[in-house]
This record gives C-alpha cells, structure tokens and sequence, in this order.
C-alpha cells in the first residue's frame, strides 16, 4: 500500500505544475495527513531532492523512530538533529519551526538533504556519498566511528 502512494505522489506532483488551478485544487494533499515516510517522499519531490536518499537517512538515524536520541542527548528525533543544527538550517530555510517535531524535521532534512553541503552534515549521508561506509573522529565525543548505510534497491 505505501508503495503505490508513493507511486501515486511521484506521478502526481509533477503534473500539479502543469495543471490548470481548478485542477490544482483537486489534487490538494495535505502532508500532515501522510505517514512519515510519505511525507520525506511529498517534501523531496516538492524540494527537488532524491526521496530514497532522504527514506535510507532517516532510517539509519532513527529507523522512523521519532523519539531516538544519541550522542548523549544531543541528537533527536527522526533525522537526528542537534538543536543548534536545526535552528541554523531553520533560519536559511526561512520558515519557522519547531525542532521537537517530527513533521517540521522531516521537512527540513527534507530541504537540506537536496543540498551537498547541508546533506554532509548526516554522517548517514557521506556514507551513502561513499558507497555504504564511513569511517571519522568524532572531536565531539571523541572517538572514533564507522557509520554503514546505503540507499535500499
């Protein structure tokens, strides 16, 4: 079933810029009413970003799971921000928003992910970048990771 939502949205949403306003009206989708993994697909079409990208991101942070912490406390939420990240994302994004919420991170991350360098700041990314695997220092925490994580086919 959220296969052939997604398929319905990826043919849709092309067209809505095409269509005539009667027909806009129509096809209005509210995303708060799609489940998280519509809404990463509904935000990566409108932001132009790849949405299978964004889906193996969010699951490797978070596996989905909104109320996933790490590094300490610091990361949270289904993309794992850190507060200081999302509040700096938010206001090149130009909208505001609230970091304790899953929508408002989904489409963010949504928006960041369609650009190299705010997407580089996901480790899930680089390793995507890199083929599955990367390997950093953290001076954060300080320690040493390896992060797996690639795009399903």
């Amino acid at each position: 079933m959220f296969t052939k939502k997604i398929i319905v949205l990826c043919l849709i949403l092309p067209l809505v810029a095409f269509a005539k306003p009667k027909l806009i009206d129509e096809l209005k989708i509210n995303p708060q009413d799609l489940t998280p993994k519509e809404q990463v697909v509904y935000f990566s079409n409108l932001y132009g970003g790849n949405a299978n990208v964004a889906l193996a991101v969010m699951d490797c942070e978070s596996g989905g799971n909104h109320k996933t912490s790490s590094d300490g406390g610091r990361s949270n939420g289904v993309f794992q921000f850190q507060k200081s990240t999302f509040l700096r994302m938010e206001k090149e994004f130009g909208e505001d928003l609230n970091y304790t919420s899953q929508f408002d991170q989904i489409k963010l991350a949504s928006w960041a992910l369609t650009q190299p360098i705010k997407a580089r700041e996901w480790t899930t990314y680089v390793a995507i970048e890199k083929g599955g695997k990367y390997s950093f220092w953290s001076s954060q925490n300080k320690r040493h990771y390896t992060i797996f994580c690639s795009v399903s086919v």
